[in-house]
């Protein structure tokens, strides 16, 4: 994905957003998709791949506007953006410059990026009700005990620090997590119809 396949994405086609713009679509959009809203395993597969691609837009974007000189007012036109460069995908993983591996060590956990101060991203288990948050050292926490509406809250929070701060630090068990973070498998998707983890190779999503 490029920058206008990105912005064409985010229907910010023939003018730059500004990065409040991006991070208020993010969350549209990724509360629209979010995997565990799907019942069936082909919705959830289906609502994967594009909640990945909105993710993948959302980190060119942020990047995007992160490497060009000044700051984005939103109201730049077609020929503006032509005059700015292609976001190159290399510092996708990448967070203030520093770099951290994608994912959590619950690789059931879909990654949704923040871009807050302190937080470069979140993930939620609905079965073990636990959440991840990856902080901008890299490190990971596990926090337990988080009901779905809680980390929704977190998500559509317009402080997503302070929301945590207020409702989920002092009230949840936590941990640092010590194991390797894993990028999302969605061949390892819950299914609330067996029971059990499906691990057909047909549900695997390449890349």
């Amino acid at each position: 994905m490029d920058t206008r396949e990105a912005l064409s994405l985010f229907e910010f086609t023939g003018r730059i957003p500004s990065s409040d713009e991006i991070k208020s679509t993010y969350r549209k959009l990724m509360k629209q998709w979010h995997p565990d809203r799907f019942q069936t395993e082909a919705d959830v597969l289906a609502a994967t791949k594009k909640a990945q691609a909105i993710n993948e837009a959302n980190c060119i974007l942020e990047e995007w506007l992160e490497s060009a000189p000044g700051q984005a007012s939103g109201s730049s036109t077609s020929d503006d953006c032509e005059g700015r460069s292609e976001f190159d995908g290399k510092s996708r993983d990448s967070y203030k410059k520093r770099e951290f591996t994608p994912g959590f060590p619950d690789d059931t956990a879909f990654e949704f990026f923040v871009r807050s101060s302190h937080i470069v991203s979140a993930g939620y288990n609905p079965n073990t009700k636990k959440m991840y948050i990856k902080f901008d050292d890299t490190s990971v926490y596990e926090y337990c005990d988080v009901h779905r509406d809680l980390f929704d809250q977190f998500m559509q929070a317009t402080s997503h620090g302070r929301f945590a701060h207020g409702h989920i630090y002092p009230h949840r068990k936590y941990r640092r997590c010590e194991e390797p973070n894993k990028r999302y498998r969605p061949e390892m998707i819950y299914s609330r119809m067996s029971g059990r983890y499906n691990a057909d190779p047909a549900f695997r999503i390449s890349g």
